[in-house]
């Protein structure tokens, strides 16, 4: 059945919805959409969201609490042009934007890079229950982001005790449960937080995920598929002064499973392949905020850390331990001045950045200088951008440098360089249009992995290293409006939209190519991604929706075949209604993913599907605020699918139910 026609049912949903927001009575004021949050991803400086010149989407710390998501995939789902590879096991997700992704997407966390990136495995360890808002930037972003920013920035902040503690309030606590029948998974949180005196502020929170096989719409389950995760958070922030703010803190996560050693396959798991894997990630990292609205010259913001990921495995069948720790360090310091000067309005950012990876790996305690040597990138960067306002016209331009050297022990040393320009255009035509045109280059320096190791890669077959790699760069051509209507159908609602239409050129595209006895990575002359989005969101206080819609295309241009990394074409839609009176919140969405035929030689294509999830919480008014209950059933048909990016078969039903309590 064509897309449009299974949409149609839940369009007019909406169209209901909207009307009848119409008629209901309205209260003083109406929430904001999540296409009206605040971001600080595409400029560095805090901006609305529908008024940047980019395809640029803020989930905030309501729409976390309506998600009640279990891993970040059940927050980012929805937002057109990003998807997750690697299957359902937690621990092999990685995100993909606009069909780019490994290291061609910067993730960082309260400001530091999760750069940890290794076959087969997890890049991204993070508990959502921490979480008080996620930005996503769609498209390049190396000009303020460097390396690895060709698909886009997932930017992700934490929660501090500032989002718990109410105007007075000294100190408090909040505790959430939750059960999620597939896979059987229950989760608990904990959270104290105070503020002793006006200077000094403490947050302490710790959360417990432990869950068992998933089973799919078929009813099969998947062999090793559980998990049992610790995670923990401390903050403690000291303002010596009025606008001046240090924060020190200390982020862990913890994994303990048994998993196929190929855990992103379609293997059952078999004793031949699985492993007992223990991984440790713990950030540390200090942040310094200056930020006074009477200061033009300075609005300052650093972070220092320190990144530190260990991963082991015990292979079941012979006992066989295998290490690969990374660790991260860096610095990340910017500013922004602003000022008037020749008929506009400047605000002028500029910074530098270094951080260091450096890598090693065991195999039962002695060290491997082929299959994962010791080896060390470091990557040097400066940047200056410049948004000028002249009355309705916006300019941005910006400009980067970065150099790169890396390292590995019986390897011949690389150093290069790249320059990553950007320049943005957008025009306020109307007080509902802003059109936008920009055009911006990446880069990705080659990791350690994809260009150091050598050795086994499984009985058979070896990695050659390949030391000659070239770096990655992209040229992305965008076209883009940002749309908003007011009191559309009733007082204090309003109707929001981003469209894009992008093309992106990626020169010396790093691929990895599986032979009969040899794995190598290489880099392909040309490749081409591009595509169309566009998001829409509706709120008033009664009702609420949104819709998102990509289609992506990708091409090897020098064989003229397709890349296999190209999602499938998508459209989701999420209407809802508030009960003001009771506390209540309901509502429905919808995914309807097409097939997706588009693959080389070495690909396989996936058919469509369509999913369907219903939602609701309660929190009584009574209890001003202290007690809220979530139910939710995802794939509510059960449906047996299989993304395109995946291997491995995805979740039936899923009935999860929580309670938050705040004391």
């Amino acid at each position: 059945m064509p897309a449009y026609r299974t949409l149609l049912p839940p369009m007019l949903i909406l169209s209901a919805a909207v009307a009848a927001s119409a008629r209901a009575e309205e209260p003083a004021a109406a929430p904001a959409t999540r296409l009206e949050g605040v971001s600080v991803t595409t400029t560095r400086t805090a901006k609305p969201v529908e008024e940047t010149a980019a395809a640029v989407t803020v989930v905030d710390s309501e729409e976390l609490e309506r998600l009640a998501p279990q891993d970040l995939r059940d927050i980012l789902r929805d937002i057109p042009g990003v998807g997750f590879s690697g299957g359902p096991r937690a621990g092999v997700l990685s995100p993909t934007i606009r069909g780019l992704g490994d290291e061609r997407v910067v993730v960082r966390v309260d400001n530091t890079r999760q750069n940890y990136q290794v076959g087969h495995k997890a890049r991204i360890f993070v508990e959502p229950d921490l979480l008080k808002q996620v930005e996503v930037l769609r498209g390049p972003g190396s000009t303020l982001f460097g390396s690895g920013a060709i698909g886009g920035v997932i930017n992700m902040t934490s929660k501090d005790a500032a989002d718990f503690l109410k105007p007075g309030q000294k100190m408090g606590g909040q505790t959430r449960y939750s059960y999620a029948t597939n896979p059987n998974e229950n989760h608990l949180t904990g959270t104290a937080y105070a503020r002793p005196v006006e200077a000094v502020d403490l947050l302490a929170s710790i959360s417990h995920r432990n869950f068992g096989n998933m089973k799919n719409g078929n009813d099969d389950k998947l062999v090793d598929s559980g998990d049992n995760i610790v995670s923990g958070l401390f903050k403690l922030g000291v303002s010596p002064a009025p606008h001046h703010k240090a924060t020190a803190q200390v982020d862990r996560y913890v994994s303990n499973t048994t998993i196929p050693l190929t855990a992103d396959s379609s293997s059952n798991g078999a004793p031949a392949n699985t492993a007992d894997r223990d991984l440790v990630r713990t950030t540390y990292a200090l942040h310094y905020v200056y930020d006074d609205p009477a200061d033009m010259l300075f609005n300052l913001h650093g972070t220092l850390y320190r990144n530190e990921t260990e991963l082991d495995d015990i292979r079941q069948s012979d006992r066989r331990l295998d290490e690969r720790d990374q660790v991260t360090e860096g610095v990340d310091l910017a500013n922004t001045s602003r000022f008037g000067l020749l008929g506009g309005q400047h605000a002028l950012t500029y910074g530098a950045e270094r951080y260091e990876d450096s890598q090693e790996g065991k195999r039962n305690n002695v060290a491997t200088p082929g299959w994962y040597p010791d080896a060390t990138m470091t990557i040097l960067g400066g940047f200056v951008q410049d948004e000028i306002g002249f009355g309705p016209l916006t300019v941005t331009p910006g400009l980067r440098y970065d150099s790169f050297d890396l390292s590995a022990v019986g390897q011949r040393d690389r150093s290069d360089s790249a320059v990553s320009p950007k320049l943005a255009v957008a025009y306020q035509l109307t007080p509902w249009a802003q059109p936008y045109a920009s055009y911006a280059q990446a880069f990705r320096a080659p990791s350690l992995t994809t260009m150091f190791n050598s050795g086994q890669h499984y009985p058979g077959n070896d990695f050659v290293a390949n030391p000659d790699l070239k770096p990655e760069t992209a040229q992305n051509f965008e076209l883009g409006a940002n749309l908003e209507w007011r009191d559309v159908l009733g007082a204090k609602d309003k109707l929001t939209s981003k469209l894009a239409a992008y093309h992106n050129n990626v020169e010396d595209y790093i691929e990895q190519t599986v032979g009969t006895t040899t794995t190598t990575t290489r880099n392909i002359p040309k490749a081409r991604v591009r595509g169309v989005e566009a998001e829409l969101g509706y709120e008033s206080l009664s009702w609420f929706g949104s819709m998102g819609a990509a289609m992506i295309r990708g091409k090897n241009i020098t064989d003229s075949t397709s890349l296999n990394s190209i999602p499938a074409d998508q459209v989701s839609l999420t209407v809802g209604h508030r009960f003001a009176e009771w506390g209540v919140e309901a509502g429905w969405r919808t995914a309807l993913v097409n097939r997706q035929e588009r693959v080389g030689s070495s690909g396989t294509a996936s058919s469509g599907y369509a999913l369907h999830d219903v939602f609701a919480s309660w929190t009584p008014p009574q209890l001003d605020e202290a007690v809220r209950l979530d139910f939710a059933v995802d794939n509510l048909f059960d449906k047996y699918y299989r993304p395109h990016d995946s291997a491995i078969w995805e979740a039936g039903r899923n009935v999860k139910a929580g309670m938050t309590v705040r004391f």
